[in-house]
């Protein structure tokens, strides 16, 4: 668990605050990962979405599941399910869920 706070940033002069939580559990050639993250932010902040007409950002919430396998001493299989959604004061809300999936390799 982790909170971090900005009192601004390079894309907005006021205070943004984020709390982020990761639970994992690792058995024999599995990993298995769940994390949450929450961030508000102060009014007028100027932030805004560029993929919906929301500004103002309100706050933040993003979860991740992640699946990750050894298939061998330096290779693995991964793959990440992530949901966020940005609410903003004014304007539409944007929400997006993604999934990747891939191969890791460590030399």
């Amino acid at each position: 668990m982790n909170w971090v706070h900005f009192s601004s940033t390079f894309r907005a002069d006021k205070a943004i605050d984020s709390i982020t939580g990761d639970l994992s559990y690792y058995g024999g050639p599995y990993v298995i990962s769940l994390g949450y993250a929450y961030t508000t932010a102060e009014k007028n902040n100027k932030l805004e979405s560029s993929f919906t007409d929301g500004a103002d950002l309100k706050t933040n919430h993003s979860a991740s599941l992640s699946f990750l396998y050894n298939l061998a001493p330096g290779l693995g299989t991964f793959t990440e399910l992530v949901y966020e959604k940005n609410e903003f004061r004014t304007g539409q809300d944007y929400e997006a869920t993604a999934l990747t999936t891939g191969l890791t390799l460590a030399f």
